[in-house]
């Protein structure tokens, strides 16, 4: 199964280590990662688009979507759940399972 993690990049000084942290944690349970800072524009830092165009082609290869953070907090990932929503992919909103 295939997990796509969305969370607030820009907004968040500490993105990196969310996502790294996230990644290691559903890889460590069988799953395969799709890392929007994996992705080579995110490593050649090229921009929001050009970011947010990449990290929705991995989207699209996802069974599920992982919500890091709560969506109001970044217009990517509202983005994101709008587009899983539209293409029926599960959205399971990490955040909340924390808080409990």
């Amino acid at each position: 199964m295939r997990v796509y993690l969305s969370g607030a990049i820009t907004s968040d000084p500490n993105h990196k280590i969310k996502f790294e942290t996230a990644a290691a944690k559903y890889r460590q349970k069988g799953y395969e990662v799709l890392s929007p800072i994996e992705t080579p524009e995110y490593q050649a830092k090229k921009g929001n688009s050009g970011c947010l165009f990449a990290s929705i082609k991995l989207l699209e290869q996802a069974d599920w979507l992982i919500q890091l953070d709560n969506p109001k907090q970044s217009k990517g990932m509202q983005i994101e759940q709008d587009i899983a929503d539209y293409c029926n992919i599960f959205v399971l909103r990490e955040y909340e399972e924390e808080k409990k």
